[in-house]
C-alpha cells in the first residue's frame, strides 16, 4: 500500500514539473530562445557599435 502511495505523488510530482514548464524553465530555453536572455546578446553589440562610432 505505501509503495502505491508513494508511486503516486511521484507521478503526480512529476506530471505538476512537466505542466510547470520543466524543460522551458531549464537551461535549453535560453539557448534556443533569444528572447529570455535580451542581457547577454545586447550587450555584446552596443559596446562595439558605440566604440566604432566614437572612433
Amino acid at each position: 500500500m505505501r509503495f502505491t502511495y508513494a508511486l503516486s505523488l511521484l507521478l503526480l510530482l512529476l506530471v505538476s514539473v512537466l505542466a510547470s514548464g520543466f524543460p522551458q524553465s531549464g537551461p535549453p530555453p535560453p539557448g534556443r530562445r533569444p528572447g529570455q536572455p535580451p542581457g547577454p546578446p545586447p550587450s555584446g553589440p552596443p559596446p562595439t557599435t558605440t566604440t566604432a562610432s566614437s572612433g
